[in-house]
């Protein structure tokens, strides 16, 4: 990673999802996570503390077509949620 005022950070993000349609339901899933390592000196200038941060979640979302003529809506809800964890070493 590239240091920049004494501070380094690499980060990995995935994600994947589905969709499913039937008539005029469709609804769609989405999976991702991320992984996250810092180091800098917090404690005291001469160290290399670390910083691994996690987090993971899941969104939903459904939606219902209506046909109008030439034009067509689509009007949808969603929900996500994520969760994380924050590993730090400091020496």
């Amino acid at each position: 990673p590239v240091e920049v005022n004494q501070v380094s950070s690499s980060m990995v993000g995935v994600e994947a999802g589905a969709a499913w349609s039937s008539g005029p339901f469709s609804a769609g899933l989405r999976l991702h996570g991320e992984w996250a390592d810092s180091r800098s000196p917090v404690t005291d200038p001469t160290t290399r503390d670390q910083l691994i941060t996690r987090i993971g979640g899941a969104d939903l979302a459904a939606g219902w077509r209506f046909d109008l003529g030439s034009v067509a809506l689509t009007p949808y809800a969603g929900f996500g949620a994520a969760t994380g964890a924050v590993l730090d070493k400091f020496e």
